[in-house]
């Protein structure tokens, strides 16, 4: 666009002297009465080639116009195009967050069994959709953290109900947003004091 803009100017700046240049001739054309005749006659093929040289010169500004403004549309389309690409494609990375949370419940039975507890895993907000390598960096550190509060928080059957609690413990996952292009994970369980 930079160096159509340039050519443009140039055909303008162009035009102009031509345009200049033919005024002259026929200034010159005017005072041609006293002039011998085949000195009239080689001004007039100059005007005519002069004059053929504006209409050229009208002609490439007009084709230059035309392909900055063709240019200006297609720019503003392949933008149009990009933006919708990046779109599709940021929805294609997208995945509800259940695609890291589908493994917890055995993941919390199994372990709970072998320690001989009890325990519940309510997970909200699973449809939330996340990016798919954000999610794929959570899966680790949210099966240690759960894994935690079955081994560490819950505590056995017989504990709760002395402490006056349900004999099954209770895991919650609960994911909120967007908000302002922000996921919370809040993971909370009612084992301990």
């Amino acid at each position: 666009m930079s160096d159509l803009r340039k050519v443009n100017s140039l055909v303008e700046s162009e035009q102009k002297g031509i345009e200049s240049l033919a005024e002259s001739l026929r200034r010159l054309l005017q005072l041609t009465k006293e002039m011998p005749a085949d000195i009239k006659e080689q001004i007039k093929d100059i005007s005519k080639s002069v004059n053929a040289l504006v209409e050229s010169s009208y002609l490439n500004s007009r084709n230059v116009s035309d392909v900055v403004s063709s240019i200006k549309k297609q720019k503003s389309a392949s933008h149009r195009l990009i933006n919708e690409v990046s779109d599709q494609a940021q929805t294609l990375l997208m995945l509800p967050f259940s695609f890291v949370l589908d493994f917890l419940p055995k993941s919390v039975r199994d372990l709970a069994k072998h320690l001989n507890k009890e325990v519940n895993l309510v997970i909200t907000g699973a449809d939330i959709e996340v990016d798919r390598r954000i999610l794929e960096e959570l899966k680790d550190p949210l099966l240690h953290i759960v894994r935690n509060s079955v081994d560490h928080g819950i505590e056995k059957p017989e504990e709760r109900l002395k402490a006056g609690k349900p004999a099954t413990g209770m895991i919650n996952i609960e994911v909120t947003g967007p908000i302002e292009g922000n996921i919370e994970m809040i993971i909370s369980d009612d084992g301990g004091a």
